[in-house]
């Protein structure tokens, strides 16, 4: 088994510290962490920094993981734990440097576009953009208001799909609906109770999911071509559910827009 230095005291203190958004802007780094997630940052050529491995992990990472070229660490199991975002950890994490570039809807291949209007909770938006993925979504555009992309349970609950999509962070996310419109695309706003059911996507497509206590913005509401709804079960069995989590929602929307019926 290859043998890897310690890491240092000071660079356990920078990991930690990614926890914190001000330190992810400070350094420019995030993390991710378990193999599944490593795995998925070295095969989507995200720019890892360095991987920390807890010594009880070593062995089963040797085997399972290519690191030739990289910078690889050891830390002790106690150590690992106070790094780790989580309870029960799998004793591997990778840094990666955040790169950012402006949304451009003109880009070559880009038909489908999620945005997030407001989308607080980070565990939504890593589900929402992992779903994305799932349908073939080119870019997740965020505005104001929207979870960071690399807290780290956003991170988490991306499940590795955090490099299967283009993201995007915006000021002005009302503009880039309009962008979109001018670029051919057909914008739908996602809201509780619109009229307009969701409908196959035959083109190129964005659609916005909104903010879960507020919903999306009147400007962006009215900029998109048109907002849809997904519409509840029957009601018979008397169990009335007020609303949907909005990344179950987003799913039902995507299925409807993006995927392949059971007949094709």
């Amino acid at each position: 088994m290859t043998t890897y230095p310690r890491l240092g005291r000071d660079r356990q203190k920078r990991i930690a510290s990614l926890r914190l958004a001000r330190f992810r802007k400070r350094y420019g780094l995030a993390f991710t962490e378990g193999i599944r997630s490593v795995r998925a940052a070295l095969e989507g050529g995200a720019s890892v920094v360095e991987v920390v491995i807890a010594d009880s992990a070593a062995p089963g990472v040797s085997d399972t993981l290519t690191l030739g070229g990289l910078p690889v660490f050891l830390v002790t199991d106690n150590e690992f734990a106070r790094l780790s975002d989580v309870q029960t950890e799998q004793g591997i994490l990778a840094t990666f440097r955040l790169e950012t570039r402006a949304f451009d809807p003109l880009e070559p291949g880009l038909n489908r576009v999620v945005l997030l209007d407001g989308v607080q909770d980070p565990g939504n938006v890593g589900t929402i953009i992992r779903t994305a993925a799932w349908y073939g979504v080119g870019a997740v555009v965020a505005g104001p208001g929207t979870a960071d992309y690399y807290n780290p349970k956003t991170v988490r609950a991306t499940m590795g799909s955090l490099w299967s999509t283009s993201l995007h962070a915006v000021d002005d996310l009302a503009a880039v609906v309009t962008e979109l419109n001018d670029a051919g695309f057909q914008t739908s706003a996602a809201a509780a109770g619109a009229s307009e059911p969701v409908a196959r996507a035959t083109g190129s497509a964005a659609v916005v999911f909104g903010s879960e206590a507020h919903g999306i913005s009147r400007d962006v509401l009215e900029r998109a071509h048109k907002v849809v709804s997904v519409f509840r079960g029957s009601e018979s069995a008397g169990h009335v559910v007020d609303s949907l989590n909005v990344s179950v929602a987003a799913g039902i929307v995507l299925d409807r827009l993006f995927g392949q019926a059971a007949s094709e």
